[in-house]
């Protein structure tokens, strides 16, 4: 069983230099031995991404995200850093089979507003 710790990575704006600074940073290895990076996107700007960097670059392809086993998806959050601001968002999709239903799980969002909290009060100190 792989022991390290997984890693979702954003390929970043299609337009911009996003998916050739990750092209450049998967392929030079560094982080292999610290994490396994799933990136998350389109795999079609990956390949851009790969194209403009001009570097080599194995990954697998997944066509649906289920395949990847993740954490309970209502602890899940996204958290920016380094900015004045601490911006969150629950990491959930978008359940669109439950949607209307009352049945939509509050965790993963009250969970992005704990961290981002702690994060800005420790900011403030």
């Amino acid at each position: 069983m792989n022991t390290l710790p997984r890693i979702g990575l954003m390929l970043g704006d299609m337009t911009g230099i996003g998916p050739e600074i990750n092209a450049k940073v998967l392929a030079a290895g560094t982080f292999k031995p610290l994490a396994r990076i799933v990136v998350i996107g389109d795999a079609r700007v990956l390949d851009l991404g790969i194209k403009d960097a001009r570097v080599e670059l194995k990954w697998k392809n997944y066509a649906d995200i289920d395949a990847i086993s993740f954490a309970p998806i209502n602890k899940g959050v996204t958290v920016t850093a380094g900015l004045k601001t601490v911006f969150t968002t629950p990491a959930h999709g978008t359940a669109f089979d439950i949607v209307g239903q009352g049945k939509a799980d509050t965790g993963a969002l009250e969970q992005a507003l704990r961290i981002a909290t702690k994060m800005a009060a420790t900011k403030m100190q």
